[in-house]
């Protein structure tokens, strides 16, 4: 990971994550995810809004957050003290109920959704 931040005039910098991601994961060759974050708004959903908006799991919805937040799978499962093929597992159970099929799409489900999950 390549972790880098992005001056902004009269605000805090912009902080953003390039991760090198495997030809396999995206079907149209995309080889390097940007992960992006403002300091100012939050770092994306919290694990009960997870919950109540996607019927996860406390475990579920504890790794979507990591996820969200930049964590790559092995990073999250660390965190978490949970196996990675636990954690792969969740992944699993978490893409059939978002309706998501790959990490990318479920991580980009989650940011721009956002805590706006009172609908």
């Amino acid at each position: 990971d390549v972790r880098f931040e992005i001056p902004a005039p009269d605000d805090p910098p912009l902080r953003g994550v390039a991760r090198a991601l495997p030809s396999a994961v995206y079907g149209d060759g995309a080889h390097v995810a940007l992960f992006l974050s403002d300091p100012a708004r939050a770092e994306g959903p919290d694990a009960e809004s997870l919950r109540d908006r996607f019927q996860l799991t406390p475990a579920e919805a504890a790794l979507a957050v990591q996820l969200a937040q930049g964590a790559a799978l092995v990073d999250a499962a660390r965190i978490l003290d949970i196996a990675h093929n636990t954690a792969r597992s969740h992944l699993r159970a978490i893409f059939a109920k978002t309706g998501t099929h790959r990490q990318g799409q479920l991580i980009h489900l989650l940011r721009t959704t956002g805590s706006d999950f009172d609908l």
